[in-house]
């Protein structure tokens, strides 16, 4: 016979992933601003935002649309 799970449980087991998640965001926010290096997608999705293009099925527009928008309002302020 299975027992009855509590809202206590429930609650501390939501509190225990939402503290994960966060802490989890700020290890690789962190990790990725301590590198130097951009990666190869972000590159390749800066040189697709130079042109407003319609995209592939393999590459959709959006990325490059944002990264383009994102580049011009940084390198422009």
């Amino acid at each position: 016979m299975r027992g009855n799970i509590s809202t206590m449980d429930i609650a501390k087991k939501k509190k225990f992933f939402y503290i994960f998640m966060v802490i989890n965001a700020l290890m690789w926010t962190l990790v990725q601003m301590s590198r130097n290096v951009i990666s190869i997608d972000s590159m390749e999705a800066i040189a697709w935002g130079d042109v407003l293009s319609a995209g592939t099925n393999k590459h959709p527009p959006m990325s490059g649309w944002l990264m383009g928008g994102g580049v011009t309002a940084i390198w422009s302020a």
